[in-house]
């Protein structure tokens, strides 16, 4: 896999090579180019791994945890994956995303624009939050398809970033993701644990985010940049 190495940047690969180079993670990735050989995949190959190369390691203030890529595709064709935990690049707005936006609403009633709005997520990689899905890939239509693929990388790679010496905060939403936040024992380190977006929808009550959009202000203001702001562009219609 040396094509990963120029993908994720020198200091990730420092991190990821170790993993990658298990007998474990060779016999998974097999089984996942197979899949992505057979049958269709998401995201694209290319962006697989587009979290690391957006954030550097060095970089990471937040750590946004996912579950696995979105299993839909677009009105172009086109995947709603990115490789970036719940972002759409600004092609949909999926019922997770308008579940974000209405916590983010509660959380700053007076705040009208962010991010939020039109699914460019990817723009929180520029303050330095890591959006990382707990499974990397997944097939088409059928979540959680290759968790099994990727539960010993997450599990070692979250080891890995315990014993980063820099605060990081944790944001774990559901089950999955509060499984590997418990990794994270190091008490330079904090964490918010929430439940799922997806979770309120499927009970038809409202998500209670736990304070996520404050806390990161907070703890990014308090720890690396007293400055930080919740940019925002776009349009948003709640439908």
């Amino acid at each position: 896999m040396g094509w990963l190495s120029e993908q994720v940047g020198e200091n990730w690969w420092k991190i990821i090579k170790p993993i990658v180079q298990t007998e474990q993670f060779k016999k998974d990735w097999t089984a996942i180019m197979n899949d992505y050989s057979k049958i269709v995949c998401f995201p694209e190959k290319n962006t697989i791994f587009r979290a690391f190369k957006e954030v550097d390691v060095d970089n990471i203030k937040v750590v946004l945890i996912g579950q696995d890529p979105y299993i839909g595709v677009n009105a172009d064709g086109t995947s709603e994956a990115t490789g970036l935990a719940f972002d759409t690049n600004g092609k949909k707005i999926t019922p997770t995303l308008k579940q974000m936006y209405y916590a983010f609403s509660d959380e700053y009633p007076h705040n009208f624009y962010t991010d939020l709005m039109d699914g460019k997520l990817h723009r929180w990689s520029e303050k330095g939050i890591l959006m990382l899905n707990t499974s990397l890939t997944v097939q088409k239509g059928i979540s959680n398809s290759h968790k099994q693929y990727w539960k010993e990388f997450t599990g070692l790679l979250f080891r890995q970033l315990d014993a980063i010496k820099t605060p990081i905060l944790f944001i774990a939403w559901g089950q999955d993701a509060k499984g590997f936040a418990n990794l994270i024992q190091n008490p330079i380190h904090q964490k918010i644990i929430a439940p799922h977006p997806a979770s309120a929808l499927y009970k038809g009550i409202k998500w209670d985010s736990k304070g996520t959009f404050k806390g990161i202000e907070n703890f990014i203001k308090e720890n690396y940049d007293k400055s930080f702001e919740w940019e925002s562009k776009g349009t948003f219609s709640r439908q």
